[in-house]
Parts: C-alpha cells; structure tokens; sequence
C-alpha cells in the first residue's frame, strides 16, 4: 500500500480559507439590509447584561466551553470522509457572522458603530480568530489528507498526524483561554467604555 506525504503545501488551504472568509463577510453585510428594529434592540440588551455583570467567572466558562467545542469539532470533522465541506461551511458561516455583525454595530450606532467595531468587537476576536484560523487551516489540509488516503487506500501516518493534532490543539486551548479572559474581563471593561461614550 503506498503512503501518501503529511507535508502538503499549506497555501491552498490558506488561499481556501480566506475565499470563505472573505465570501462569508461580505454576504454577512449584504444581509445587513435585513436587520430589523429589533435585531438592533437585541444588541444593545446585549451589550448591557454584559456591563451589569458583577462575576465574569461564568461568562469566562461559557465563552470558552463555546469556542473549544468549535475547535473539537473542526478537529473531529477534519478525520471524517465529509469532514471538507461541513468544515468549508462552518468558516463560510463564520466570515458570514463577522460581515453581520460588523453592519449591526453601524446600524445600531451610526458612526459611534465604527469606534464600536475598532474598541469592542476587533479587540474581542483577535485571540478567537487566531485560534480559528489555526485549526480550521490544520483541518482542511488534514481533511484532504484523510480523503485521499481513504480513496487511495493509502497508509495513514498516525503517530505524525496525532503528533502534530496534538500540538495543534495544544496552541488552540491556549489562544481559546486567552480569548475567553479577554473577553470576560478587557473586552467588558471596552464595552463599558464604548457604553459611556
């Protein structure tokens, strides 16, 4: 049985990523000609619960059970046979909520929305989008591994591809934790900032 090589060039899925991510974005403000009066309300009671909260232990937990179940997924998906498209829909959704909601923040406030996607929303998404980006860049080049290796009937190099899943996750946790502190603690102090304006 031939073996098929892990080192795959990873500019293709990096060129991949950012066509879903782009594409996602700007549908995301397309779609911005939908939101509602209360898609706006739901904002700003959004952004209040969040400056009323007196613990962050919790929000920090919820934020960051969310965000390492998005990485466990992508991670599991990416040893599937279907795992290239669902993981190609779950950036492409991504990019789609990001275009989104950087509309809302500008529907909601005007030009005040403009500070608010520089002071709020960028600040938040820089560790979630890093973590994001590593994991689902490692899983389209291992989905497609896994593919041709199943179609080939080529051996899978376990202990390398482990290895380096592991590593990969390792790096993700990290970034999702600081993500996760950053938001239940800086990023509500900027919205508490922004809020005060």
């Amino acid at each position: 049985m031939k073996k098929i090589k892990t080192n795959k060039q990873s500019y293709q899925s990096f060129f991949f990523f950012n066509i879903l991510i782009i594409s996602g974005f700007i549908i995301g403000l397309y779609l911005s000609k939908y939101i509602t009066q209360l898609d706006q309300s739901n904002l700003n009671s959004y952004m209040s619960v969040l400056i009323d909260i007196d613990g962050y232990e919790n929000y920090f937990v919820n934020q960051f059970m969310m965000q390492l179940f998005i990485v466990l997924l992508l991670l599991m998906l990416a040893t599937t046979y279907i795992g290239m498209p669902i993981i190609s829909f779950i950036i492409y959704t991504k990019g789609l909520q990001l275009g989104f909601s950087c509309a809302l923040f500008m529907f909601t406030y005007g030009f005040k929305g403009i500070l608010g996607i520089i002071i709020v929303f960028i600040p938040q998404m820089i560790f979630d989008l890093l973590a994001f980006y590593i994991t689902s860049i490692y899983s389209l080049e291992l989905s497609k591994y896994t593919f041709k290796c199943m179609k080939s009937n080529a051996v899978i190099n376990f202990q390398k591809t482990m290895n380096k899943t592991l590593n990969i996750l390792i790096v993700t946790i990290i970034l999702v934790f600081l993500s996760s502190y950053f938001k239940a603690s800086i990023g509500i102090e900027c919205i508490r900032f922004f809020q005060n304006l």
